[in-house]
């Protein structure tokens, strides 16, 4: 029963994790577009 919970809590652990990179991966993709538009912009000026 013990290892039950164990893998429970590991899995658990994992799939926040997961969550939390996968969320990251995002918001480094929103970001990146946006730096080099105002880089692009800031080259115009």
């Amino acid at each position: 029963m013990m290892e039950e919970i164990r893998m429970g809590v590991l899995l658990f652990h994992l799939k926040r994790r997961m969550v939390m990179f996968s969320l990251l991966l995002l918001l480094l993709c929103l970001l990146l577009p946006v730096k080099f538009w105002s880089l692009e912009l800031w080259g115009k000026i």
